[in-house]
């Protein structure tokens, strides 16, 4: 496969991962807002009970100012994500959460000390403190939650001590209260925080330790495959020789066979020329057993690996099989060859084993070691017709055999042999 075509199948799922990331970053963004719309609702909604009984420092009218300033805030955040800004300026969740709670923050503060720390915005700032801690507690630990809490109640507390009190003040054992509730809140959900941390953490670990375990299976998988592969292929090969075995040739057979008979079936139905053929080459090594007798079994295995691999030089197609038949018996399959194809191809196989000059000092027809081939072919492949053909090859052999070795005979012309020169 290509670079481009690769990169274009790559394409979408990259353009996929980015589309859900920012789907996910706008989905925490209006979250985002709808909390902090939430609160400062609340503390529009307090107002008017408060002023009504005089428990509020501020106006109308500087409630309004005020209030503009965390709504502009929360059309900033909102925006940030709905826009391309997110993607053009990528920022962390977690900082983004974190600028804006003490954005939030410091606006309740600095609204808390203009009201003159009334019940009003007292009480704003205890849910204020509920809200923030639980929020920045989703995206952080005990220490954090600890550090922010206890950072604002007593930036809280210090401008309570430093602001003007008056009648619309709350009293300082109740502020004392306030910042007591303040601290144990604070205590407490450090504590949930921390406990939801660690079960995210162990949920992370889990699905890494899934992940790793998923990863080893597939490689043993894998490395299984290969193992099973090396050894089907170990399975089908000689090993004496590392030609096919006679497994490897029937499959072979087979295989051309079926695929031969649909081409025939093809060639039918569409009425073109060019019929598929399929020649048989067997092959048999002359006198061997004598060779064996006079040179010993070492001599003869090392003669049926160079007549091997003769009979393997001699093949020009990778898709033609060599194959070792039985004993001294070789087999080649040469698909989409005639006759006369298979014929140049036997007597090549006969040249390149003459050219071993093998010596062979019990042979009765050269003095190096020779070998007789039958070569039958077939273009009708009806099923029945398989086991003629290895029949008709090896009758065209045995004619060879007849007709004093060393030579090529076909099955069509098993009575008319015609020796090989020497």
């Amino acid at each position: 496969m290509t670079q481009a075509a690769t990169a274009s199948m790559g394409a979408p799922a990259i353009a996929g991962t980015e589309a859900e990331r920012l789907g996910r970053k706008r989905r925490r963004g209006a979250r985002t807002a709808l909390s902090s719309s939430a609160f400062w609702l609340i503390v529009a909604t307090l107002y008017p009970v408060t002023q009504a009984a005089g428990l509020s420092g501020l106006s109308p009218l500087q409630l309004l100012g005020w209030l503009l300033l965390p709504i502009g805030w929360i059309a900033v955040n909102y925006g940030y994500y709905r826009t391309d800004l997110s993607r053009r300026y990528p920022i962390p969740f977690f900082w983004v959460t974190l600028i804006s709670t003490t954005m939030h923050a410091t606006l309740l503060l600095l609204m808390t000390v203009a009201d003159g720390f009334s019940w009003h915005m007292t009480f704003a700032d205890l849910i204020g403190t509920v809200v923030v801690l639980a929020y920045v507690g989703l995206n952080a630990g005990i220490r954090l939650t600890l550090l922010w809490g206890l950072t604002a109640t007593t930036l809280f507390a210090l401008a309570y001590a430093l602001t003007p009190h008056d009648a619309a003040t709350v009293p300082p054992p109740v502020y004392a209260l306030v910042v007591i509730a303040s601290l144990i809140y604070t205590l407490v959900l450090g504590l949930m925080n921390e406990f939801n941390q660690f079960s995210k953490r162990q949920v992370v670990a889990a699905l890494h330790q899934q992940s790793a375990q998923r990863e080893t299976i597939q490689r043993q998988h894998e490395a299984l495959e290969q193992a099973n592969e090396v050894l089907r292929q170990m399975s089908m090969r000689d090993g004496l020789t590392q030609l096919a075995n006679r497994r490897r040739f029937d499959e072979g057979l087979q295989s051309l066979w079926a695929q031969a008979g649909r081409r025939v079936h093809q060639r039918r139905v569409d009425r073109t020329d060019a019929p598929p053929a399929l020649g048989l080459v067997l092959i048999d090594i002359d006198s061997f057993k004598a060779y064996n007798d006079h040179l010993g079994h070492l001599a003869g295995d090392d003669a049926l690996r160079r007549v091997a691999s003769a009979i393997q030089a001699s093949l020009l197609r990778s898709s033609d099989i060599a194959a070792r038949y039985g004993g001294e018996e070789f087999a080649v399959l040469l698909p989409d060859t005639d006759l006369p194809g298979a014929m140049r191809v036997a007597e090549r196989i006969a040249m390149q084993v003459r050219d071993l000059r093998i010596p062979h000092p019990a042979s009765q027809v050269q003095s190096y070691l020779t070998v007789s081939l039958g070569v039958a072919h077939e273009t009708s492949f009806e099923p029945a017709r398989m086991a003629e053909l290895v029949q008709r090859a090896d009758e065209a052999l045995y004619a060879a055999k007849r007709g004093g070795r060393d030579r090529v005979s076909s099955a069509a012309a098993a009575a008319a042999l015609s020796p090989v020169a020497p």
